[in-house]
């Protein structure tokens, strides 16, 4: 589905990435993965537009996403760290983001919409009924990613981008938030998701793309990268070749 061709991009003397080529491939769930600094998050930026790379090419089901806004409709995301208008209510800004997709999709009538038979809400695990007239400022780190969750899903969008989703999230809601997830890699949605929780993507995850500084270490299967390294668990896996590396 996404397509990255030599991906660079410099923050002053800080090089993030180095000629990252990968592929996202479409209805699985792909797992960004590396140490803090290794470029994850400046990945996804790029991919969303909302970072524009030194060099490289993104493409999109074949076409180079140059800039057009209305390619962010092929995309529902969720950052690590939610930054909304903290005077809004929830249900503010629920209805703000909702206006903003509708008029996109007005000017785009063709842009696709993952497959549903009624509107996409995480309402089920995440009720947000009792949230919806509570102002942003007074809410929890947990709560505030219950609202960027929502968000993503309420895209509609056939990508999903989610970087730390459980971050901050307690365990029920971890664990309903990986229930829907593996529900949507069941019926084929494509997932790039980043978390430095690995027990969760070894469950969740079909592909991986592991990231040391700026790099591309290794793109492939997890059963792949197991077997490689010989360990069982993608955590020893990881630390495996972070050690290896470090030597």
């Amino acid at each position: 589905m996404i397509q990255v061709e030599q991906l660079a991009k410099r923050f002053g003397h800080v090089e993030a990435l180095k000629g990252v080529s990968v592929n996202v491939p479409r209805g699985q769930v792909s797992a960004l993965i590396g140490p803090n600094g290794s470029g994850k998050t400046t990945l996804m930026k790029c991919l969303l537009g909302l970072v524009r790379p030194d060099s490289g090419l993104v493409r999109l089901e074949g076409l180079p996403m140059d800039g057009d806004p209305l390619r962010r409709l092929w995309m529902g995301y969720m950052p690590q760290v939610p930054h909304y208008p903290d005077n809004l209510s929830v249900g503010e800004v629920l209805d703000l983001v909702a206006s903003v997709r509708l008029a996109a999709r007005l000017r785009c009538p063709h842009a696709p919409h993952w497959p549903q038979d009624e509107p996409e809400t995480l309402d089920g695990i995440f009720p947000m009924g009792e949230l919806l007239g509570r102002r942003l400022r007074g809410l929890s780190g947990g709560t505030l990613q219950r609202v960027g969750a929502e968000l993503a899903w309420r895209s509609g969008a056939p990508l999903l981008v989610l970087d730390e989703p459980t971050a901050g999230l307690d365990p029920v809601a971890s664990s309903h938030l990986k229930d829907r997830l593996l529900e949507d890699r069941a019926r084929g949605r494509t997932v790039l998701i980043s978390s430095h929780v690995l027990s969760d993507l070894q469950e969740l995850a079909e592909h991986l793309i592991f990231l040391l500084d700026g790099r591309v270490h290794y793109e492939g299967s997890l059963a792949g990268l197991l077997e490689q390294t010989g360990e069982p668990r993608l955590e020893r896996a990881v630390a495996r070749i972070m050690r290896q590396e470090a030597a």
